[in-house]
């Protein structure tokens, strides 16, 4: 799916790193190929992971290797190779170190800075009865 220049979603790559903690998901904003720029108290609360922790390190590499994988860093590059204003939704888990997360991912990229945000938000399941 890709988003118009101009849709809200993309508004978010300019929001003030304090304001990110307000909203109610998880934000990662990473630069270039993916050094973590701002890290948000909705991605901490659901990671486990403090923000002070992952600032300034490599989102694929140091923080989430379980993402370097085609599914997510592959249309993570996508949407960069292109150059272009563009996002995409996947379904995920993570697998942070205090235990595995359904999510939904929703990446943004933001051509004119080589930045992409992601927006988590943990996929809540019925219980099993």
């Amino acid at each position: 799916m890709a988003a118009a220049a101009g849709d809200p979603i993309e508004d978010l790559t300019h929001v003030q790193p304090e304001l990110l903690d307000a909203l109610p998901f998880g934000v990662i904003r990473v630069v270039g190929d993916g050094t973590i720029v701002d890290y948000s108290k909705g991605e901490s609360a659901l990671s486990k992971i403090s923000p002070a922790s992952v600032i300034g390190k490599d989102f694929f590499r140091d923080v989430a290797p379980c993402t370097a994988v085609k599914e997510f860093r592959g249309t993570f590059e996508a949407l960069r190779v292109k150059r272009e204003n563009g996002s995409a939704k996947i379904r995920f888990v993570f697998r942070y170190a205090s235990g595995a997360k359904l999510v939904d991912v929703v990446l943004v990229y933001h051509a004119a800075t080589d930045t992409s945000t992601l927006l988590v938000q943990a996929v809540l399941t019925e219980p099993k009865l």
